[in-house]
């Protein structure tokens, strides 16, 4: 049995691409076999492979190249065969290091992806079958924001002339894979007004947005509801309606992916977009839409992992 065992399938680059030192893929080829095996050679390979593809008018774009690509020979090809024993357990340890450059993951969807995999490969004589072990490997760049980012709560609030104020608010514009979002809504019908509103129901959808780029002209954007609720019970009486609701940002990165800066290939954004429905003493229907722009950062670390390099900052000080 052929197996690839890595420290970290999660590489975290730290800064911009001028700034990140980048980061190391340590691991270990492991080769167990029932019996005695004659194996010419054992390599591994580490490719970070970008597709973008799309139609559009009878034209199909596309573009696919290799964005990193490591080969290690593990065991190297001699004149005769290696002779291998079984129970023993051959190990093979490694270490690639990634430039700070190097563009982050994207899982594959309808218009494209960026994928970093690994691939052990025991290449035998004829008429035997090669063993072959893959393992995919995330990329994901970590920034310093501004302070802000974190402290200053956003905000928006606007007015229906003659109808109601309203008010949504959140306590920051960053947030980490599995935290939550307190969402703060506060509305007040206007005085005097006759339109007797009461809300229906308020709708709320974290949205990812992903754009692949081919050229300068050339793009696409694939949009995707990550988190949804609907509250049919928001208050609706007196001279002042104020909720908050909460929104969980998912942890999983099959689920969510964080936003990009510096990518060349794509971009990734996310929006928080509210609907409120209202109806008047007439029964006509009115809706009110909003939307507020977020980042969604990988979860910060609370020191250096142990696949990644210090900070260019934190590297000459320790000098």
């Amino acid at each position: 049995q052929l197996k690839i065992h890595v420290e970290n399938d999660t590489l975290i680059l730290r800064g911009s691409p001028e700034e990140s030192v980048g980061c190391v893929l340590r691991g270990c080829v492991m080769l167990r076999l029932k019996e005695t095996t004659r194996v010419k050679s054992i390599v591994l390979n580490f490719t970070g492979k970008m597709k973008i593809q799309w139609n559009e008018r009878n034209h199909q774009h596309k573009k696919e190249s290799i964005v990193l690509e490591h080969n290690l020979t593990l065991l190297a090809n001699q004149k005769r065969l290696h002779i291998l024993t079984p129970n023993q357990v051959y190990k093979y340890p490694f270490e690639f290091i990634l430039p700070g450059n190097v563009a982050e993951s994207i899982d594959s969807n309808s218009y494209g992806s960026l994928l970093y995999k690994l691939k052990a490969v025991v290449d035998r004589p004829a008429f035997s079958p090669n063993l072959i072990d893959r393992q995919l490997i995330r990329v994901v760049r970590e920034l310093q924001l501004p302070d802000y980012y974190y402290s200053h709560p956003l905000e928006i609030s606007n007015e229906w002339p003659n109808k109601i104020d309203y008010r949504i608010s959140i306590p920051k514009k960053a947030y980490g894979r599995g935290e939550q979002i307190a969402i703060d809504f506060a509305l007040s019908p206007k005085p005097g007004s006759e339109e007797r509103l009461r809300v229906r129901y308020l709708s709320c959808f974290l949205k990812e947005y992903t754009t692949f780029t081919i050229s300068h002209s050339h793009h696409r954007t694939e949009s995707r509801i990550i988190r949804f609720f609907r509250d049919e019970a928001f208050p609706s009486a007196g001279s002042h309606w104020q909720k908050t609701e909460t929104m969980t940002i998912p942890f999983s990165f099959d689920s969510i992916q964080c936003d990009t800066m510096y990518n060349p290939y794509f971009k990734i954004e996310h929006k928080l977009k509210f609907t409120m429905s209202l109806i008047n003493k007439h029964g006509s229907l009115i809706e009110l839409r909003a939307s507020i722009p977020i980042e969604i950062m990988h979860q910060k670390a609370l020191q250096l992992d142990a696949n990644e390099l210090p900070s260019y900052e934190n590297a000459w000080r320790s000098l």
